[in-house]
């Protein structure tokens, strides 16, 4: 597919909807690339693919891809395991132009309108099934286009909002979590709530109401 409005194209594992080990095709939505130079095609690949490549040396920014895989795992994962979570996924950055080179820095106003018809054209090139959001302003500033989805619960009875996006062969199921980065952050929180979305998500795909 020729994308019109992506700079950065999305990140596709290998195995992305031939392997789905938790169920369905997942998209990772990340919020922002943090850099002095302007977006290219590859830099989303460029920085998925340096994150998990043996005896690479650790820089800061690779936090972000060793630590989502355990959420889906519940806990830290090892350099294979990465490996093979990476292989499975898509990830996209939603924000398609630099924000700064901090990470604290916020996207404008104008950052995340112009986003959208990107996103767009993401999501239905890509048709996931599940989305998970990775930070609470990239769920609210998510397109306004998406509609409710069915609640998530714990056991305990807690619940959270889903939402539900149009991905050109039906709705992807749409789930937001604190960003990892953020303070307090822990596997122990997020991970019982994932979990519990990926169940809610499969249901609903299978025609089924989220318990």
């Amino acid at each position: 597919m020729r994308f019109e409005h992506v700079k950065a194209l999305p990140f596709v594992g290998e195995s992305y909807n031939k392997e789905t080990p938790w169920g369905l095709p997942i998209l990772i939505l990340g919020e922002a690339h943090y850099t002095t130079i302007p977006l290219y095609p590859e830099i989303t690949n460029e920085v998925v693919e340096g994150s998990v490549t043996p005896d690479r040396k650790w820089e800061s920014w690779m936090m972000i891809f060793a630590k989502t895989p355990g959420i889906f795992h519940g806990g830290w994962t090892d350099p294979e395991q990465r490996r093979r979570f990476w292989s499975s996924m898509a990830f996209y950055n939603y924000v398609q132009e630099s924000v700064g080179s901090e990470a604290r820095t916020r996207p404008t106003e104008e950052m995340w309108k112009n986003a959208v018809p990107a996103f767009e054209e993401v999501v239905n090139h890509l048709q996931p099934r599940f989305i998970l959001v990775l930070g609470n302003e990239l769920w609210k500033n998510l397109p306004k286009t998406s509609k409710p989805g069915p609640p998530v619960s714990l056991s305990d009875g807690e619940l959270r909002e889903s939402r539900l996006y149009p991905n050109g062969a039906g709705d992807a199921f749409v789930f937001g979590i604190a960003h990892p980065s953020s303070i307090g952050w822990s596997y122990k929180k997020w991970t019982p709530w994932v979990q519990a979305a990926l169940k809610a998500a499969i249901q609903f795909q299978k025609g089924g109401k989220a318990a």
